[in-house]
């Protein structure tokens, strides 16, 4: 089992907020549509889609498994994010146990690269 980070990615690429940290498959980049298709426990489920709900306007929930955070720091920032916080506590706190994630089956998520003048 993997470390799957679900992360809010702002949109214009100048932020990012860590949700919470789970166990299951590694998984590419994959843009979340539903928190529901995570099979997550109910009071977690609850808590992690009014944390999605409340930064709808400019944040977008991302999942990405990696072998720590300091590798998916280096991915994102890879990706042209350009603030990534230093530490890896995430937003949820309900439970500090790591829960298991199904993993909504997805094709990565091609980002665009910039050119430097």
């Amino acid at each position: 089992m993997a470390k799957i980070y679900l992360y809010l990615g702002r949109r214009d690429k100048k932020g990012l907020k860590l949700v919470s940290v789970l166990e299951g498959p590694a998984t590419a980049p994959v843009r979340l549509r539903d928190v529901k298709l995570l099979n997550l426990p109910g009071n977690m489920e609850q808590e992690v889609a009014r944390i999605v709900h409340d930064n709808r306007m400019y944040w977008e929930p991302w999942l990405e498994s990696a072998d720590c955070y300091e590798s998916l720091k280096k991915a994102v920032r890879s990706r042209g994010y350009t603030q990534v916080p230093a530490h890896s506590n995430p937003l949820y706190l309900g439970d500090r146990i790591r829960r298991q994630a199904a993993v909504p089956p997805s094709k990565p998520v091609p980002s665009m690269l910039r050119r430097v003048r």
